[in-house]
């Protein structure tokens, strides 16, 4: 019996390399619909005038101040915020290079584009991280824990050195640790330290001494640094009342546990306060924007946070956030109109 003959898969021409008389354009290599055109047709008609009084008249050219808006923006829409990102994708998305028309600033560029020439952009009402405290923020009660931790440690290496070594430590006096600063730490543990020397030492004591030789001073640094800006509290008015004879009392053993009688505290003032809030936000004006804020802000906060990745600023600064949270909100308003339909740009 005759065999048939045998069938090959078939495959479309590919010619990685062949030239073409008339390559096409960037622009028809973009659909027609693709967010990209509408993200450079809003800031297209955008009055960016402002932007050009950030720049000095003469000297070398720079890159143009509308571009490199465009692809900040269209940037931040795809979830893209490291300016060594926004480099890379200039260089290698199709899309990108359509509305650079080719341009391809560093990331250095970017990046003073970003926090020294956009200005003037505000926002309201979110906690997102600083990129200098990552996953840090500054409290008072932090600070002062870390500082009795300090003074305790610090106690019990002084102790230790006694015992181990009194006669270097004869004529010095730490003058108690009630109060610890950078100065007196390094001083301290300089002394411990040498006296300590050629001694032997428990493994643990000088595991816990060279610690604090290394890290403690630069803690009490950046302590001092936090404690200037975090807040000294406020003043309040606090009225104690005494009851005079609980020990007849019926219910004497069940409204307080204290020995002797019973002392309440009232801050009227805060009680004034609380109740003019309360007031307000049962009213029915306080009620309507109670309902509308679980629409109105807290979405918006939640998408730029979940659904887009955005957890810590890139610059550091207030002036600089504001900057950033400016072009957060122009990505929000865009990424509306570019993809009604919620889809992802590329």
């Amino acid at each position: 019996m005759a065999k048939g003959p045998i069938l090959q898969p078939v495959f479309k021409a590919y010619h990685q390399r062949q030239a073409m008389l008339l390559p096409p354009g960037l622009d028809e290599l973009i659909a027609v619909n693709h967010p990209v055109r509408v993200v450079d047709d809003v800031l297209s008609k955008v009055d960016i005038q402002p932007l050009v009084r950030q720049y000095k008249t003469g000297g070398a050219s720079s890159y143009h101040h509308g571009m490199l808006l465009k692809v900040l923006v269209y940037a931040y829409i795809n979830n893209i915020y490291s300016s060594r990102k926004i480099e890379e994708a200039l260089q290698q998305n199709i899309h990108f290079m359509w509305l650079s028309g080719m341009s391809t600033p560093d990331h250095n560029t970017i990046n003073r584009f970003r926090g020294e020439r956009l200005k003037e952009l505000y926002t309201d009402g979110t906690k997102i991280e600083a990129n200098a405290n990552r996953y840090t923020f500054v409290w008072g009660n932090a600070i002062k824990t870390n500082k009795e931790k300090m003074k305790l440690q610090l106690d019990e290496l002084w102790k230790y050195a006694q015992g181990v070594a009194a006669s270097e430590l004869d004529d010095i006096d730490p003058d108690g640790f009630d109060k610890i600063d950078k100065q007196k730490v390094e001083q301290t543990i300089a002394q411990i330290d040498a006296a300590l020397k050629d001694k032997p030492v428990n493994k643990q004591i000088k595991q816990k001494l060279n610690y604090a030789k290394k890290h403690w001073p630069a803690a009490l640094d950046r302590y001092e640094q936090q404690e200037k800006i975090t807040p000294t509290g406020f003043i309040q008015t606090v009225t104690k009342y005494q009851a005079k004879n609980c020990n007849n009392c019926p219910l004497n053993g069940a409204c307080h546990k204290s020995k002797g009688e019973r002392v309440i505290e009232i801050n009227h003032q805060l009680n004034k306060l609380k109740q003019q809030a309360n007031q307000r936000l049962l009213s029915e004006e306080g009620i309507k924007k109670r309902k509308q804020r679980c629409w109105d802000v807290d979405p918006v906060f939640a998408n730029i946070k979940n659904n887009h990745g955005f957890k810590r600023f890139m610059l550091r600064g207030k002036q600089k956030v504001s900057i950033e949270a400016g072009l957060l909100a122009l990505a929000h308003n865009l990424r509306k109109k570019a993809m009604p339909t919620g889809r992802q740009a590329a």
